[in-house]
């Protein structure tokens, strides 16, 4: 601006101070910057700077400072805060944006990121804590219920498959053998009597009584083996010896009958002839 001296006959331009202007250099006196604005002393610009986005023009230092974390500036104008409410994160200064905690994430406050929920719990997105399925009151993350899971970051709780159960708020877990069970289920069913499973069953396999294989108890792994001198039993599913008379190899559910002129006792695995002078 021009700077008449009422004392010295000297004539001089001086500068603009901070955050004023003088937009064509004539006249007397410099203009004041607009809110949110700025110039530096003596600045050659005919107007006042508005700050960058991601920050805002600090009263105090008389300057544009960045946005703190949490909080962002899309126009320079001035620095938001960040709706963790309603899913929103940010942890770097500076920032033009915040970051939407999406499917199976919640806006963390304390770390000012988006976090995925726990294992077994789960999100719908757009919150500062995991929620529970839609129309549900519930603002925090929730319990999957017996028979499903969910991964870290899930949106949803899903069904343990076949052969797997779960209780309440845990991972599923094959089922032992000697069980089984369908999918969904929050616990795995013993096999019955002439059943049996290996591990992460579906179903439960019958013992072949044909083939002197038999199960007399519930959540059994393996079939008994009805070896030589017994026979496998359907009534009671277990192993019973040959009646006298009859004889077995094993591996069967009959005993066969002794050949004229021989005889067992019971339990025999072959039949003996008979002594000399006897039929």
């Amino acid at each position: 601006m021009y700077d008449a001296d009422s004392i010295s006959t000297t004539k001089k331009c001086v500068n603009c101070d901070r955050n004023k202007y003088n937009s064509n250099g004539n006249g007397n006196s410099c203009n004041d910057c607009a809110t949110n604005s700025y110039s530096d002393p003596g600045s050659p610009s005919a107007s006042c700077y508005t700050c960058s986005s991601g920050t805002e023009y600090s009263v105090e230092d008389l300057q544009c400072a960045p946005c703190a974390a949490a909080k962002f500036s899309e126009t320079g104008v001035q620095c938001f805060p960040c709706e963790a409410s309603n899913g929103y994160a940010q942890h770097l200064t500076g920032a033009a944006s915040c970051n939407y905690c999406g499917l199976g994430k919640f806006a963390d406050v304390s770390t000012n990121t988006c976090e995925d929920c726990p294992a077994s719990k789960y999100s719908t997105g757009g919150s500062n804590s995991c929620t529970d399925l839609p129309n549900s009151p519930s603002t925090a993350c929730v319990t999957c219920t017996a028979g499903k899971m969910s991964n870290i970051g899930a949106g949803a709780c899903s069904n343990c498959a076949a052969g797997s159960n779960s209780g309440a708020g845990t991972g599923c877990t094959n089922c032992a053998a000697g069980t089984s069970s369908g999918a969904q289920a929050g616990t795995c069913t013993a096999c019955a009597i002439g059943k049996i499973s290996g591990g992460a069953a579906t179903s439960c396999s019958t013992c072949d009584l044909s083939n002197g294989l038999v199960s007399s108890s519930t959540g059994n792994s393996v079939c008994s083996y009805c070896g030589p001198g017994t026979k496998a039993n359907g009534a009671s599913n277990s192993c019973v010896n040959c009646d006298a008379g009859t004889f077995s190899l094993g591996g069967s559910d009959v005993c066969d009958d002794c050949a004229d002129g021989k005889i067992s006792n019971g339990g025999d695995s072959s039949c003996a002839g008979c002594d000399p002078g006897s039929i």
